[in-house]
């Protein structure tokens, strides 16, 4: 997916199949909508000037999208240069038992891989980026701004 935006999401989308996403491309999900990085990879390399955008459908109404979930250990899932904003409406699975469940922007399930730099990840109505113990999650130069239940949650 490319710059040509920005992308209205309004159910929940499995990606399955590797996508990349290019700079400047936004996506406006609805109200309790969710990413979920199943099977697959996902690359999203935005640029300083034009990072990839998630971020809410209806900012007037105050609502939050659920985030985007990783469920793959494909070493291959990265995020650079990106704003994620305004996730965490509910929980996310991440691992077998629900106290393991967080709001989140970004969550990051069980044995599963993440790298996130050069990324600003603000105003979750729960956590930043909520990973499980075991997960491989790696991040550079982030920026968290008023996530409400805190930044990281690195020992779910």
């Amino acid at each position: 997916l490319n710059g040509d935006s920005p992308y209205y999401i309004s159910s929940e989308i499995d990606v399955e199949a590797p996508l990349t996403i290019t700079e400047g491309t936004r996506f406006e999900l609805a109200e309790d909508v969710y990413i979920s990085v199943e099977e697959a990879y996902m690359q999203v390399s935005g640029t300083p000037d034009m990072p990839v955008v998630f971020t809410r459908a209806n900012p007037e109404a105050g609502h939050y999208w659920r985030g985007i979930r990783y469920r793959t250990s494909d070493n291959r899932n990265s995020m650079d240069h990106v704003v994620v904003e305004y996730g965490g409406s509910s929980t996310m699975s991440i691992g077998p038992y629900s106290s393991q469940n967080r709001r989140a922007n970004i969550a990051v399930d069980s044995n599963s891989s993440l790298s996130v730099s050069n990324a600003i990840i603000s105003d979750s109505n729960g956590w930043g980026i909520a990973a499980i113990s075991n997960a491989n999650l790696s991040t550079e130069n982030i920026t968290f701004e008023n996530n409400q239940e805190g930044d990281v949650d690195d020992d779910v």
